[in-house]
C-alpha cells in the first residue's frame, strides 16, 4: 500500500491488481449552469469483491 493524489492504493499479491477507493458522482448545475460534479458516496476499496481471476 502507498499514497496516491487520491488516496492509498494497494496491489494485490495474487494477481497484481491495484486496489483504491472510487467514487460515484452526479452530474448538476451550478449557479451559472455550469455542469459541475456533486460527490454521492465514497466507495472503500475494501468494500468491493472483485475476483481474482489470474492465480
Amino acid at each position: 500500500t502507498f499514497d496516491t493524489p487520491k488516496g492509498p492504493m494497494t496491489f494485490r499479491k495474487e494477481d497484481h491488481q491495484a486496489l483504491q477507493d472510487m467514487y460515484h458522482f452526479r452530474i448538476k448545475k451550478d449557479a451559472k449552469d455550469n455542469d459541475v460534479l456533486d460527490l454521492v458516496a465514497t466507495i472503500p476499496a475494501k468494500d468491493m469483491p472483485l475476483p481474482i481471476r489470474v492465480k
